[in-house]
């Protein structure tokens, strides 16, 4: 599989999970505005996984930068 063996820079995947976030956010503050409560914890709940993917992408790096320091 092809996908898997591309190199992406990590601002990259930062930046699409920023904008996603932003995205998302949006959305959760129409839903709230307009009183959908079903839609509003939807996005609540994914925001929160992205902050945990995001957090765990940068725990990845960390350690990376920590490998690459001690070689």
């Amino acid at each position: 599989m092809g996908i898997k063996n591309q190199l992406v820079p990590a601002d990259a995947v930062l930046a699409m999970v920023n904008a996603r976030l932003e995205a998302v956010t949006t959305q959760y503050r129409y839903a709230q505005s307009q009183d959908r409560k079903i839609d509003a914890e939807a996005m609540a709940e994914t925001k929160w996984q992205l902050a945990e993917f995001k957090m765990n992408f940068l725990e990845f790096l960390l350690a990376q930068a920590g490998e690459a320091a001690h070689k």
